[in-house]
């Protein structure tokens, strides 16, 4: 009896009392506009680093090759998908449409799958005019912080930054095409 009046007693706390850090997640402003600037251009020192800190901090930091990603049209938005690691692996979807992108990155394991929520972001691409055929490159920085299983883990980051430079495909590309 003693069990079942505490398990009721927590549910009721945890479903009356919001999380501080679900809160102060909202209350951060999150730029989804991207510049652009015709001059950008990668050279061969630039990488495209990933950052984890805590939980996360015991694997090694994988880098996103461009040989592991591809852009491609559909329809007005553009998609640029980077994916990094076999059994550990990293995954960025990033969607632009009408000067402005979202981004969606997530961390796999074998046990389990982390999505982070940017709390500061910027992208910078050399056009605005996406075509197949056509060279895309573009400067990405990407701070956040994880969700695991719906619930914020205030104890972990990630941070994402650097150049990529991708052929812009067809719609119809595929990860199995790469």
């Amino acid at each position: 009896l003693l069990f079942i009046l505490l398990f009721v007693l927590t549910i009721s706390c945890n479903l009356s009392n919001p999380k501080k850090q679900d809160k102060a997640l909202a209350t951060f402003h999150i730029d989804t506009t991207f510049q652009v600037d015709p001059a950008l251009n990668k050279s061969t020192v630039d990488t495209f680093k990933i950052d984890r800190t805590a939980l996360i901090a015991k694997y090694p930091f994988y880098f996103f090759k461009d040989s592991e990603g591809f852009c491609k049209v559909e329809n007005d938005t553009l998609k640029i998908l980077l994916r990094e690691g076999m059994m550990t692996s990293t995954v960025v979807n990033l969607s632009l449409t009408n000067q402005t992108f979202s981004t969606d990155m997530w961390i796999y394991d074998c046990t389990s799958n982390t999505n982070y929520k940017p709390i500061n972001q910027s992208l910078t691409l050399n056009r605005t005019d996406f075509h197949p055929g056509d060279t895309l490159v573009g400067e990405f920085n990407f701070t956040g912080l994880p969700f695991y299983e719906g619930k914020i883990n205030g104890t972990d980051t990630l941070t994402t930054s650097g150049k990529f430079k991708l052929l812009i495909r067809p719609s119809d590309f595929t990860f199995d095409d790469l």
